[in-house]
């Protein structure tokens, strides 16, 4: 015989048995990881010249899921950072910004850069307007897919980029 089945089945018991016992739980651990990771976004402090003449800064980065149509844009909105996989389609990042009047048109660059893991996975570019009679503004993009269910599991950091400088960091998890 190879084993004693006596000491086997003390192995056993204290192999199945310790982590319920120590409070060992690797579901624990990865969900502390995920929720410290999806938090309150990183924006950059000084300002960014939106033209030569007006600055502006980035207040705030929020996410909110919706189709992928026009429809999403006059929805009510939901902001989260957490998203479930089987009924996410579109993640829309929405940036919201403070600036000066400007005296004309403002028409300026956005690049926002979706990442994983430290790979960036995406790449979303689209232009934008603020008009005259705005001292703040908010733009919206989104990334994603028609159908609910693929997107990769994970945590995500969307850089924003106005003008080619980064402006501010967004976080969230797909569940």
């Amino acid at each position: 015989m190879f084993f004693d089945l006596k000491q086997s089945s003390g192995l056993l018991f204290v192999g199945l048995f310790l982590p319920i016992i120590t409070g060992c739980s690797a579901t624990h651990t990865m969900e502390s990881r995920a929720l410290a990771t999806a938090g309150e976004p990183k924006i950059v402090e000084e300002p960014i010249a939106l033209t030569p003449a007006v600055n502006g800064r980035v207040t705030n980065v929020q996410f909110f899921e919706g189709e992928r149509s026009k429809r999403a844009f006059m929805a009510d909105r939901k902001y989260e950072t957490r998203f479930a996989t089987k009924m996410t389609r579109t993640v829309y990042t929405e940036i919201n910004l403070d600036h000066s009047l400007p005296k004309t048109n403002i028409y300026l660059p956005v690049t926002l850069y979706f990442r994983q893991n430290g790979k960036t996975l995406r790449i979303e570019e689209f232009e934008t307007r603020i008009s005259p009679d705005w001292a703040s503004s908010s733009h919206v993009i989104g990334a994603g897919n028609f159908e609910p269910g693929k997107w990769p599991i994970g945590n995500y950091e969307v850089d924003v980029f106005i003008n080619a400088k980064k402006a501010a960091t967004g976080y969230f998890e797909i569940y």
